[in-house]
């Protein structure tokens, strides 16, 4: 058969290939055993009898597989560097960020902060979360201008995660913190549940201890 009659006469493998070594591996099983088969893979169609480990990575990556997976390497190592860098300038920052929660929260609150700042420069978002965290504690206790903190909150363009991590920080440390989660909750169309509004009357509760203990100073 000629490169078109192939095309024409391969048989899809539906199967979900994660990666493009896991389908040049499939392919390879497949023309050893003389099967006319074709996979797509990022808008390509790779075939067990026309295509092998080099023209499948030229046509979904541009390159062969050598100069692919040098290239690979190279940013494998230089996201690397990257992160270390980003640690070593979350870690030089731990006294700035003590310093500016100390300056908001109750003094009850100092040693809970400090474990926080920690473990957020360590973590997966290398105190970006902790960041922005501040930013918006340090926006409501100026003001308790919810509007505005919520707009610190979003133009951070958070992920899911990274969104939740900085809400929580923030109903933890700041004094205005269950008014920012209801606020967060209206302005994102989310139904508080029974447990949320418990939780978050436990939390409110709390804060009214540490200023009543305040108070009778």
């Amino acid at each position: 058969m000629n490169e078109e009659e192939i095309k024409n006469k391969a048989v899809l493998d539906d199967e979900f290939y994660n990666t493009l070594d896991e389908a040049v591996f499939a392919l390879q099983y497949y023309k050893r055993r003389g099967m006319n088969v074709y996979i797509p893979f990022r808008d390509q169609k790779l075939y067990s009898l026309l295509d092998d480990r080099d023209s499948c990575y030229i046509k979904v990556t541009g390159e062969n597989y050598e100069t692919y997976t040098k290239h690979f390497e190279e940013e494998q190592r230089k996201r690397k560097i990257e992160r270390l860098q980003e640690e070593i300038e979350a870690l030089e920052k731990v006294p700035e960020y003590i310093a500016r929660g100390e300056a908001i929260i109750y003094p009850q609150q100092k040693k809970d902060w400090e474990k926080c700042v920690y473990a957020k420069v360590s973590d997966l978002y290398v105190g970006k979360d902790l960041e922005n965290a501040l930013e918006i504690m340090e926006s409501l206790a100026k003001d308790g201008d919810m509007e505005k903190a919520y707009k610190i909150y979003k133009d951070a363009n958070h992920s899911g995660l990274s969104e939740s991590s900085v809400r929580n920080i923030v109903v933890s440390f700041s004094e205005h913190g269950t008014r920012f989660y209801r606020y967060d909750a209206m302005k994102s169309g989310m139904t508080l549940t029974e447990e949320d509004e418990k939780a978050l009357n436990k939390i409110d509760e709390k804060f009214q201890s540490y200023q009543t203990e305040k108070e009778d100073l």
